[in-house]
């Protein structure tokens, strides 16, 4: 991805496995207008189809997660 600015909200992938968690994100990030969810991940391999699908700007990424971890992930995600 480019280090140009950013036109609009910073549009964010959500990838955490506790539900409860995903809610604290949503809620903190609805505060502001800097930020646009555009889906929710529950494991690792949903988080890297969500990222090829999205293309957000940011993918927020548990360490442990079902199916593959947030590494893992993040591997998958960099390599797209």
């Amino acid at each position: 991805m480019s280090t140009a600015s950013i036109d609009g909200p910073m549009r964010v992938l959500v990838a955490l496995a506790d539900p409860n968690d995903r809610t604290v994100v949503r809620e903190a990030m609805r505060e502001t207008e800097d930020f646009e969810i555009l889906a929710y991940a529950g494991t690792g391999t949903e988080a890297v189809q969500m990222n090829a699908s999205s293309k957000p700007h940011v993918v927020v990424l548990a360490a442990e997660m079902p199916l593959m971890d947030g590494y893992q992930a993040a591997r998958m995600i960099s390599l797209h």
